[in-house]
């Protein structure tokens, strides 16, 4: 990634990963001299309260500027509604996860879904693991066309709302006038 950007800005970048969104927001806030990142619509709509991060563009990921949510449970599990979830242990990557958090709710709740315990896993690999692992019931995530065959190789089943686009590339506008 970083020497795609540096031959699209002439810049140097230096490419890291942060423990969470809201730690990603409070890099570019605390660095807008110097720093973007790829955040999720919550995180773009708090960033730019924050700090006035404005959009630059979005990833196109596998060929595609979209990508999907999905509930998984694991492949031998009773569950084969989502209405089933019902009172289940949930693991979720992080509240500010468009696709591992705020997709899922709406469809949970159509459903008539009220979780019993909720664990948020920090990633959406650790939200996998937890279902894995047994700490819980179904877990949710984002994945791309190339995640759904790994998960259901791995012996999960999953369920899917509609794709959203891609997270954007958020950056303060320090950064933004250097681009």
């Amino acid at each position: 990634m970083a020497d795609a950007l540096k031959e699209a800005t002439g810049l140097e970048y230096e490419v890291v990963v942060p423990t969470s969104y809201a730690a990603t927001i409070e890099s570019m806030c605390a660095a807008p001299e110097r720093s973007m990142g790829f955040i999720p619509g919550l995180g773009y709509v708090l960033a730019n309260e924050l700090c006035d991060v404005d959009v630059s563009f979005a990833a196109v990921r596998f060929g595609w500027d979209v990508y999907w949510a999905q509930i998984v449970v694991p492949r031998d599990s009773d569950v084969e509604t989502l209405a089933d979830l019902d009172g289940a242990t949930w693991a979720y990557p992080d509240a500010g996860s468009t696709s591992g958090y705020l997709a899922i709710l709406p469809m949970l709740e159509a459903a008539g879904v009220t979780p019993g315990e909720t664990v948020e896993a920090g990633g959406h690999t650790g939200s996998i693991r937890a279902v894995y692992q047994g700490d819980a019931d179904f877990s949710s995530s984002g994945r791309d066309r190339d995640r759904r065959r790994r998960t259901t190789a791995a012996g999960f089943r999953f369920a899917s709302p509609p794709p959203a686009p891609n997270p954007p590339a958020g950056q303060p506008p320090d950064t933004r006038a250097r681009c």
